[in-house]
C-alpha cells in the first residue's frame, strides 16, 4: 500500500490554493486511481502522483512522504504469552510495556535488547531478534 497525502495537506504545507491543486488533477497529466483518488469525502494523491506533481511545479515534497518505519529499542520483559507470535517488551520513550508480534517467539528471552517499530495499530519486530542501532554489547 502506497502511502496518500489529503490534498488539503499539500495545499497547507506547499503554500498551493486548492483550485490550482484541482486544475493540475482535472489537466490529464495525472491518472485518476494511479496519482490521485477520492477517499471517503476527501481528495488524496498517492507518493508516485505527489512526486510527479513536485517535480512538475517545483516544490519540495520530503517533509509529506514518510520516511519509513522509525525504529526503536525495546527490552523483552518476562510474560505468559500462549500466543508464540508475541512478546512482551518495554520500549524506549513508552511508559507501559507493550505487546510486540515478532512471527516466532523461542529466540526471545527476558532482558534481551531488540529493535522494534511500529505498524499500523501495533508494534513489530523482527523474526530474528537484532540489536538496536547503537547499542554496544554488554
Amino acid at each position: 500500500m502506497t502511502a496518500m497525502t489529503k490534498e488539503a495537506a499539500i495545499a497547507a504545507s506547499t503554500g498551493l490554493s486548492r483550485e490550482e491543486l484541482r486544475r493540475h488533477r482535472q489537466s490529464g497529466q495525472y491518472e485518476g486511481n494511479v496519482d490521485w483518488l477520492m477517499f471517503g469525502r476527501s481528495m488524496v494523491w498517492t507518493e508516485c502522483g505527489l512526486r510527479r506533481l513536485a517535480s512538475d511545479l517545483k516544490f519540495d515534497v520530503s517533509e509529506l512522504l514518510p520516511d519509513g518505519p522509525v525504529t526503536r529499542g525495546a527490552e523483552v520483559l518476562k510474560a505468559r504469552i500462549l500466543n508464540t507470535r508475541l512478546v512482551r517488551c518495554l520500549i524506549d520513550g513508552e511508559s507501559e510495556p507493550q505487546i510486540v508480534n515478532v512471527g516466532d517467539n523461542r529466540m526471545y528471552k527476558p532482558g534481551l535488547r531488540v529493535t522494534v517499530w511500529k505498524e499500523g495499530n501495533g508494534w513489530k519486530g523482527y523474526r530474528r531478534p537484532r540489536r538496536p542501532e547503537g547499542d554496544e554489547c554488554r
